[in-house]
């Protein structure tokens, strides 16, 4: 992976915070943005949390590079303020965030384990809501956690045979053995 150095390596870009009217005007949805985000889940998640955290927005176009979900979502909810950090960057570093703000989080990944403890956890407490999962994920995870990835030992064949025996005796013998070396049997 070759990584070009933009003189931003370690660097805070510069950005400002500010709470804005999204009827203003101010504020628009990134013409480019190629990412789909599922609204009523985001909306769910606001009213269950809050609106936490600030959409990102390019200071020259007011296009949003990151959040722009949250904030149709936002507007869904008929609110009227949201948190911004304006950046001053370029196009192209909008460009780039706007992909590398989708791309790096579909490369994360959950440990299912961990994942599967922390929304049993929240369904305990009826608070899965807002989570962007529900009762079906959960039950799917557990039953995933709880498949075991050893092969089954294959089902071994049946037979169905008549044995005759002079007394029952030496028949109750032959029963013993059979089911001692592991096979099911019964006496008629």
């Amino acid at each position: 992976m070759n990584v070009t150095n933009h003189n931003l390596t370690g660097t805070i870009a510069n950005q400002q915070y500010e709470t804005v009217n999204i009827n203003d005007g101010r504020l628009t949805l990134h013409p480019r943005n190629p990412n789909s985000g599922d609204i009523g889940a985001i909306a769910e998640s606001i009213n269950a949390n809050g609106f936490a955290g600030a959409i990102l927005a390019q200071k020259t176009t007011g296009h949003i590079v990151a959040g722009n979900h949250r904030y149709i979502a936002a507007q869904q909810l008929g609110m009227t303020d949201v948190p911004v950090i304006w950046l001053n960057i370029t196009d192209n570093q909008a460009l780039r965030l706007l992909v590398a703000d989708n791309e790096l989080t579909r490369k994360g990944t959950f440990h299912e384990d961990q994942l599967t403890m922390v929304l049993a956890e929240l369904a305990s407490h009826n608070e899965l809501e807002g989570s962007g999962f529900d009762g079906d994920d959960l039950d799917d995870l557990l039953n995933k956690l709880n498949e075991t990835d050893e092969p089954k030992p294959p089902t071994p064949p049946s037979y169905r045979i008549a044995l005759t025996f002079p007394n029952a005796e030496e028949r109750d013998q032959a029963m013993r053995d059979l089911q001692d070396a592991g096979y099911a049997c019964k006496a008629n």
